[in-house]
């Protein structure tokens, strides 16, 4: 069954690309799938940039928004190291 998602094509470099190409062979997973979860997972911090460039277009305060991305930001930078920590203890787990 067809989806009914909207498709972007991306120019990406070689090196980019390279690496997109090795993250799909090592997590068995499509390059499309592994881009399409970035941007899911960066959705929050993609919205709070809109919102925020929307507010300096109207010239109005925007240290709350960017507070709030900051936050999030380290946040979520927090959890991705929680999560690689998390990952290498289970390979190591299964060398023993």
């Amino acid at each position: 069954m067809p989806t009914k998602k909207r498709r972007v094509a991306l120019t990406v470099d070689d090196d980019l690309n390279k690496l997109l190409e090795d993250l799909s062979v090592l997590m068995k997973k499509p390059k499309s799938s592994i881009i399409t979860e970035l941007l899911v997972d960066v959705t929050p911090m993609l919205i709070d940039l809109k919102n925020a460039l929307e507010l300096a277009e109207q010239k109005k305060d925007i240290k709350s928004t960017l507070a709030r991305m900051t936050v999030l930001a380290n946040t979520q930078a927090l959890e991705m190291n929680n999560d690689v920590l998390n990952q290498f203890s289970l390979l190591e787990s299964q060398d023993d």
